[in-house]
């Protein structure tokens, strides 16, 4: 975690956001340049906390939530961070230096969840978070709190109360989780000691992303939008921030219950033993992701490699493999600073290669990738069976280590053109609507340059709603159609270089929802990368051409996909934005791109502010 970063990034945006009155920010950190943070700008928190909705920005390495409320008492600016190298929080006043603490996040845990959802694309918590943790923590919780409601003295009653009720809890627990399990494991837990213990092999291997979020949604009383965005992990999370931890909820009982205290700790005890026996170690979990023995050879390979060179230069060798299994060199690269795996381009016939780092101060960490798609990344400082157990981190760097190794760039997330297509339409409404609301900060109102090629219609439509004389309908329905016309025109010229661009003039108003839809149905919605030139697709995305002939469309295509929020976030941030009747933006929406455009609906209707009931019309 930078520090100085941090700080010098919060003194400043302080006075752009004291200038512009915003309370309430969320910005994404991209590519490692603070300068270059998009903002998002929120509603002051109403019934539904404004972050839940936001996307996760693959692209971006880190967001800023920041709380500016001007006249509160001091802390009256307090700022969290999440970004790839840690967290921390920060509080300040209106001027004068930050108190800023890395690895605070966790100190408050609903926060911790929501930015680490948005920042990772899934929660991330530094405490045990595990099915079978949720099962014990909310069953011992329950079993407390009615041993302390139920009247009796610490003798067979209260055990047999305490031993009854901790077993239903972990029975009803357990239920659940086979119920919400893929595949279903039917069938009620009896709550019985031997029926929970018959249990502990299915609970010692789940995790929350082996569950099915609509049934687990439906099982613990949330709904199915909000389960999504959250996703399993994150229900999980949820579920037990509140719960008092294991020793706790032990450490009241024996304070008031001291004989049942014994039992129940037995119980636990037994438990957690049988839990323990059926665990599989986290090294045996990453090491079924091989199908090759490369990972055992390839510490002892890097090591060789590290030998010839100097601190300062990255290394890219390739490799090939012998029968048995040993690694011979193939071809070696580096350069000081780093091997650019353009140049290099490809490693040819080679099984695999490795992109070692540079050494510097804080020694050296590889990337390994081969043919069979196994992959996992290796450190100077890791014990020797951890090397290259874990996968490859850095999306980039495996879509790179892909295309050298293997001939085509490939995201493990991949998307259609249809996909972007429909997402950087929504986007950019927003960035529109965002930059002609007058109450919007001057650091984020797009300039001249941003809307250069900006038909006349549009900017005539600006001008009459500057003036009062225009709808915010009207608005949006401009900007839906100018910006289909924009990227729809893109992938058509790079599918169909003879076919003719459909013009604005061209359009009949009344006629232009059915024209476009039909287009986009006929058209767009079937391209694939390969159907697409990359000429035109670099062009437009200002990328440079050696680049992009390398990547080729199905590289930067989904590459540029990357950088975009999804659709719910689109139309949460119009709706926050401007007082367009949310259904008739729906309506819009779902004729242009379809009924199927994964749009949260339940959120959006939530945000505060909005009009109840939205639906209808």
């Amino acid at each position: 975690m930078d520090v100085e970063l941090f700080d010098r990034f919060l003194h400043r945006v302080r006075p752009k956001l004291a200038a512009s009155g915003v309370s309430h920010v969320l910005y994404r950190i991209v590519a490692d340049k603070a300068a270059a943070a998009e903002v998002v700008l929120l509603p002051d928190p109403g019934a539904r906390n404004p972050l839940i909705g936001l996307s996760h920005v693959p692209s971006a390495n880190g967001v800023v939530y920041i709380q500016n409320l001007a006249g509160h008492p001091e802390p009256s600016f307090r700022a969290f961070t999440v970004v790839d190298g840690g967290d921390a929080s920060a509080f300040g006043g209106g001027e004068g230096p930050f108190d800023i603490t890395p690895g605070a996040l966790p100190e408050y845990p609903l926060l911790n969840l929501l930015l680490t959802r948005i920042a990772h694309g899934d929660v991330k918590v530094p405490w045990q978070h595990e099915p079978a943790v949720w099962v014990l923590r909310a069953s011992l919780a329950d079993m407390v709190g009615d041993v302390a409601g139920s009247g009796l003295d610490d003798a067979a009653g209260a055990r047999w109360r305490a031993e009854q009720v901790l077993y239903d809890g972990i029975a009803r627990r357990t239920a659940v989780l086979r119920r919400a399990s893929v595949p279903v494991a039917e069938g009620d837990v009896e709550a019985s000691r031997a029926a929970v213990i018959r249990e502990v092999a299915f609970l010692a291997g789940l995790d929350w992303d082996d569950l099915d979020i609509s049934t687990l949604a439906s099982e613990l009383g949330y709904s199915a939008d909000e389960a999504r965005w959250w996703r399993p992990r994150g229900i999980g999370c949820l579920e037990q921030i509140d719960l008092p931890e294991i020793e706790e909820s032990l450490g009241w009982l024996g304070a008031h219950f001291p004989a049942t205290t014994d039992l129940v700790e037995s119980i636990l005890r037994d438990f957690i033993d049988r839990l323990n026996e059926h665990v599989v170690p986290v090294a045996a979990q990453f090491e079924s992701r091989w199908h090759t023995k490369d990972r055992t050879h390839l510490l002892s390979f890097v090591r060789a490699l590290r030998q010839g060179a100097s601190a300062e230069e990255g290394i890219l060798a390739s490799y090939s493999r012998g029968e048995d299994g040993e690694l011979t060199l193939h071809a070696r690269w580096q350069a000081t600073g780093g091997v650019d795996l353009l140049a290099v381009r490809s490693t040819g016939a080679a099984d695999g290669a490795v992109l070692v780092s540079a050494g510097g101060e804080t020694g050296w960490t590889a990337n390994a990738l081969n043919r069979d798609d196994d992959h996992g990344t290796g450190q100077w400082n890791l014990a020797d069976e951890l090397q290259f157990l874990l996968p490859v981190e850095s999306a980039e760097t495996l879509m790179a280590l892909r295309r050298v190794v293997q001939g085509r760039a490939r995201y493990d997330e991949d998307c259609v053109p249809f996909e972007w297509f429909r997402r950087a339409v929504l986007a950019d409404v927003v960035a529109n609507l965002e930059g002609t609301a007058a109450e919007v900060p001057e650091h984020r109102r797009m300039d001249h340059e941003q809307r250069l090629g900006e038909p006349s219609l549009v900017t005539e439509t600006r001008k009459l709603l500057r003036d009062g004389a225009g709808t915010p309908e009207m608005l949006i329905d401009i900007f839906l159609v100018w910006l289909v016309m924009k990227h729809g025109a893109t992938l058509i010229a790079a599918a169909y270089p003879e076919a003719p661009q459909l013009a604005s003039e061209d359009l009949d108003w009344d006629s232009v929802w059915d024209k476009l839809a039909d287009a986009i149905d006929t058209v767009i919605r079937p391209l694939q990368w390969d159907d697409l030139r990359v000429g035109p697709l670099a062009e437009h995305w200002a990328i440079p051409l050696d680049t992009a002939e390398w990547l080729r469309p199905e590289g930067i295509g989904p590459q540029q996909f990357r950088l975009l929020p999804d659709e719910t976030e689109s139309i949460i941030r119009c709706a926050n934005r401007s007082p367009i009747p949310l259904s008739h933006l729906r309506r819009r929406v779902e004729k242009l791109l379809g009924p199927d455009v994964p749009v949260l609906w339940d959120l959006v209707s939530a945000v505060p502010g909005l009009e109840q009931p939205w639906l209808g019309g």
